[in-house]
């Protein structure tokens, strides 16, 4: 049982939601969960398969995510984006833009398995379903708890969509120039082309 605050429901207050407790094995709760800390889920898998197959991916990918999320936040503060004041979220992932930070690690992960893939031209097409339905899923799930509001907010998402498949995409064509794809998921090659 977690103790962790529900978010998003009517007459939150000033902190972080209000003071009822999150019990994970309510329905509602468990998909919550998996809405709210989605970016860390997914991470937390990316991590695990390069554990799994001991290499060095995972952690290459986590940095250029964090570097990604820096370079975000800096471009949000530039173009003057109002910190957030919402009281949704249990967790604050950055101070601009948090309601869409998640589209953000979504789109940037989007982009930077499916170069590879697409590339070497063997996509795994479930992989590719399953991330599109997470970003979809995390979205309804905010817009569920009154934490995104499409007909206000579909700029930051469309944006942070755009901007995380952007960086993503430069990250990965930059890596194929320098010729260090080797440190990409799915570009791997043995000597008789096989992926």
């Amino acid at each position: 049982m977690m103790n962790a605050t529900m978010t998003g429901s009517a007459g939150a207050s000033a902190k972080f939601g209000p003071p009822t407790p999150f019990i994970m094995f309510q329905p509602f709760n468990i998909v919550s969960f998996f809405g709210t800390f989605s970016p860390i889920i997914l991470i937390v898998l990316i991590l695990s398969y390069s554990l799994f197959y001991q290499n060095s991916k995972g952690f290459v990918y986590l940095g250029f995510l964090l570097a990604s999320a820096i370079v975000r936040s800096i471009v949000l503060q530039a173009v003057g984006s109002e910190k957030n004041k919402e009281p949704c979220g249990i967790v604050r992932y950055t101070d601009y833009g948090n309601p869409t930070f998640t589209t953000f690690v979504f789109a940037f992960t989007l982009m930077y398995l499916m170069i590879p893939m697409f590339t070497t031209g063997v996509v795994n097409w479930i992989l590719l379903v399953f991330l599109l339905f997470y970003i979809i899923f995390d979205i309804g799930v905010k817009m569920m708890q009154g934490c995104l509001v499409i007909s206000k907010q579909l700029s930051s998402v469309i944006g942070d969509f755009a901007g995380g498949a952007l960086l993503s995409g430069a990250i990965v064509l930059a890596m194929y120039a320098g010729r260090s794809q080797n440190f990409l998921f799915f570009a791997d090659q043995t000597a008789n082309g096989a992926v």
